[in-house]
């Protein structure tokens, strides 16, 4: 108690006002110095590393682990014990054990998908309900930025327990649709309507690969399949040209795309 005595705490922050200062200095320019510390490791220590997301992951890993030391060194500054500190931040882990869990599945998550690569920074990977271009693989999380130019964060070790599409690891991607006509058209003018939009549209491969036929008799339509190969840079291109020449050419030839319809029937009691 007889540090609680005013003339003890005037003592003692005498004794420690410069340790004090500093640490508020550190404090409050603790964004600066961080990016600043951050920015020379990544000039003058990791320009030898040419993939992107090595290089990404290794400065998220280097973050935390400064971050870490500037907090010890504050916390010196300002006279904390350290030993207590630690004792009881030992006692709250063992409590939150899984949070924790959680934390070491994202970091040796991020290191399977460094190591076994199933995509890269660049990548236009799907992932559940998106699809995007991932931009950093963090020591945590994987950002992908998708085409509404949005960030979406996904934890590392969510991703490796996840079904993931990896859009371009090859050159070609097949487009499939599938075209419902009128049972009162001709098949085989449909074909032909189809085979030539594919063969006017510049977005396609013209390898002679790609394939139109009729595959399903529906409720209310006849059900044309279209597959063809297209570029994987080429792949919402070319689904948007034909998709306008299908109902222009087919506006054109009289033919009908039927959308549901619900008949009433009304019935008058005598």
């Amino acid at each position: 108690m007889d540090f609680l005595e005013f003339k003890n705490i005037i003592l003692w922050f005498r004794t420690h006002v410069l340790s004090i200062l500093l640490a508020f200095i550190l404090i409050s320019m603790y964004s600066k110095i961080l990016n600043k510390i951050v920015g020379i490791i990544d000039k003058y220590f990791l320009f030898n590393i040419k993939d992107k997301g090595i290089k990404s992951f290794v400065k998220s890993f280097l973050k935390v682990i400064i971050q870490i030391i500037y907090v010890y060194v504050v916390l010196l500054l300002l006279g904390v014990n350290l030993t207590a500190l630690f004792g009881i931040i030992g006692a709250i882990s063992v409590v939150v054990g899984f949070a924790f869990k959680e934390i070491i599945q994202n970091i040796f998550g991020g290191l399977i998908i460094l190591f076994f690569k199933p995509f890269k920074v660049g990548d236009i990977i799907e992932y559940k309900n998106f699809i995007g271009t991932v931009s950093k693989i963090e020591i945590f999380y994987t950002r992908v930025v998708n085409f509404q130019n949005e960030i979406v964060i996904i934890p590392n070790g969510s991703i490796i327990t996840n079904e993931l599409k990896n859009i371009t690891t090859q050159n070609n991607r097949r487009l499939d649709l599938v075209i419902g006509v009128d049972y009162s058209a001709n098949i085989e003018d449909v074909k032909k309507i189809l085979n030539e939009i594919l063969n006017d549209c510049e977005y396609t491969i013209k390898d002679g690969k790609h394939l139109v036929g009729l595959t399903e008799f529906a409720a209310s339509s006849m059900n044309f399949s279209v597959f063809v190969y297209v570029l994987t840079e080429n792949y919402m291109l070319a689904k948007l040209f034909i998709l306008e020449q299908i109902k222009i050419r087919f506006d054109n030839a009289g033919i009908n795309i039927p959308f549901n319809q619900i008949d009433v029937h009304l019935y008058k009691e005598n």
